[in-house]
């Protein structure tokens, strides 16, 4: 209910949004972002995994080892500004992220609101609330990509993306998903796509040994092999895979026509590099995650409004925009649910505690998160990946 709370008059707001002047959509955007970012901070400590930041960062308790640096210093600094007050600094923390992916939205041309209510549901108990570190790695890469759209700077992007893997290392995937989309043969860029990562995902299902061992000297490997421990590699398909498989197979048979539109060429084989990656989501759990950068650029390109006008570009003309219409709404439900469908979800559909008070009460987080840790990891502690 809390993601469908604020959905709901996002959505209403999409259905006129063109219809705003400049001043009118300022007040709008304004007043959404902090309702947001108030909504989230207050019920930011219902989840499990803000018990163990709090543990450890407070304790300062081998932050550097359990986190990436560039979150550590980051927080650190968050803390700093807010007297040690864990919950000011998660309200400074959605006051930054929410304003660096506010900026970015005001330099294109799109239904905001759309945009933000499908973020929400797809990524508003998961990304948003619970795994802050890929949340603002996932809005700096989307910053970037962004950019990279229009000055074609491949040493920025790399920096960016460095800058964006300080807090997420799951950012570092962005850069030979870039390289793969500069393949300027469309059947070669299909090809090659397709068959390295299914390469890189045999190699995980059947490689165990190899990625151990490389996890002795690498970050990025050290969390490939804390996520395969955490969640033991099965053969499965689910909802959301198969949907993904349609997508893929669509985009392979119709790519000629898909590709013709060249202002959004790079953007289309981003979701498409994304797609064939999540098809082994299934076996690989985690890759589901690696996914977060790609969906973002799913749901930019699918609120995108033609620059001649405020209509958008895959609005409902034809029988092939209202399949894929109805194809966009069927996954953005299949994503809200499947967090339901996890029975460790820390999150019930009914559940609206809002701690407006208590996430700045030093004493009584503390309590909380005592309880939480308690009743999540036995009394023990624990990382967060």
């Amino acid at each position: 209910m809390f993601i469908l709370i604020n959905v709901i008059p996002l959505l209403l707001f999409s259905l006129i949004w063109g219809r705003f002047n400049t001043g009118s959509k300022q007040v709008i955007r304004s007043t959404i972002w902090g309702v947001l970012i108030i909504s989230f901070t207050a019920f930011y400590i219902n989840g499990v995994d803000w018990s163990i930041y709090y543990s450890r960062f407070l304790n300062d308790d081998d932050l550097y080892l359990a986190f990436e640096p560039g979150f550590v210093i980051f927080f650190k600094l968050l803390l700093f500004l807010s007297g040690n007050n864990f919950g000011i600094a998660i309200l400074l923390f959605y006051m930054f992220v929410f304003t660096m992916l506010g900026y970015n939205l005001t330099k294109v041309k799109i239904n905001e609101p759309l945009f933000i209510s499908a973020l929400l549901m797809v990524f508003g108990y998961t990304l948003i609330l619970e795994q802050l570190r890929q949340f603002i790695a996932c809005v700096i890469i989307f910053a970037i990509i962004i950019n990279y759209c229009k000055s074609h700077s491949l040493p920025r992007l790399i920096i960016g993306t460095i800058i964006a893997a300080s807090m997420h290392v799951s950012a570092l995937i962005i850069i030979p998903a870039i390289l793969l989309c500069k393949i300027k043969n469309r059947k070669i860029f299909i090809a090659v796509t397709v068959s390295s990562i299914s390469l890189f995902a045999f190699l995980l299902i059947f490689g165990a040994g190899l990625v151990a061992f490389l996890a002795q000297f690498n970050f990025a490997f050290k969390k490939i092999l804390f996520y395969i421990e955490q969640n033991p590699i099965s053969i499965q398909f689910g909802w959301l895979n198969i949907l993904t498989f349609l997508y893929v197979v669509f985009y392979i048979y119709y790519s000629y026509q898909i590709e013709k539109k060249q202002e959004l060429l790079l953007l289309n084989r981003i979701i498409f590099v994304g797609a064939v990656i999540y098809l082994y989501s299934g076996a690989i759990t985690f890759l589901a995650r690696v996914t977060f950068y790609f969906i973002f650029i799913a749901i930019f390109v699918f609120t995108l409004y033609a620059k001649e006008s405020y209509r958008r570009i895959f609005e409902v003309k034809s029988y092939n925009t209202l399949f894929l219409n109805l194809y966009f709404f069927t996954f953005l439900v299949f994503c809200f649910f499947s967090y339901f469908r996890n029975t460790s979800a820390p999150v019930s559909f009914i559940n609206l505690n809002y701690y407006t008070a208590a996430v700045f009460d030093e004493r009584e987080i503390g309590r909380i998160a005592n309880v939480v840790l308690d009743k999540a990891l036995g009394g023990e502690s624990n990382n967060v990946q």
